[in-house]
């Protein structure tokens, strides 16, 4: 028996964002729609909530409402290494099957935490209401095999993980 060739994609450096319809958000608030994040995101759900427990907690909670480079070295090495942990278990991720919240299906590439500090455009709800709950941010680059199309995907994005 021969074996096929296997041709191998490169993820390309210039991504599109995926964007959520705003129909879906008002499908959530009506309750058309439910999601259950504990239930959908598995091990990642678990993950986020030890981070958010980790900021709220934090003895030096003042720095995450400052720009990264102005934070304590003590917050740095914490927010670094846990984010390095979270990574090394998301490689279980790669090629699994995932559902947007729109029900679209994709395949998960890549997944990793990337530190978001409070000049982020992402943490505009924080620097409003002055709570950070998180820092670490999750993305996800998913191959959609409908669009033909590579995308970046933010958890909140993500309806399910698996099949």
């Amino acid at each position: 028996m021969s074996e096929g060739n296997v041709i191998s994609f490169e993820i390309p450096s210039n991504l599109e964002r995926y964007e959520v319809p705003l129909s879906v958000f008002e499908e959530i608030a009506c309750g058309e729609i439910s999601i259950s994040v504990g239930q959908s995101l598995g091990v990642i759900n678990e993950m986020i909530q030890d981070h958010q427990y980790l900021v709220l907690n934090w003895l030096e909670y003042s720095d995450f409402s400052k720009p990264y480079s102005e934070w304590s070295e003590l917050t740095k090495q914490t927010i670094n290494e846990q984010k390095t942990l979270f990574n090394g278990k998301l490689e279980q991720y790669r090629g699994s099957a995932a559902t947007l919240l729109c029900g679209e299906k994709v395949r998960i590439k890549r997944a990793r935490f990337l530190i978001r500090d409070v000049k982020d455009d992402y943490q505009e709800l924080a620097r409003m209401l002055g709570v950070v709950s998180e820092v670490l941010f999750l993305e996800l680059t998913v191959y959609s095999p409908n669009r033909l199309q590579w995308l970046l995907v933010e958890d909140f994005q993500v309806k399910k993980i698996g099949k």
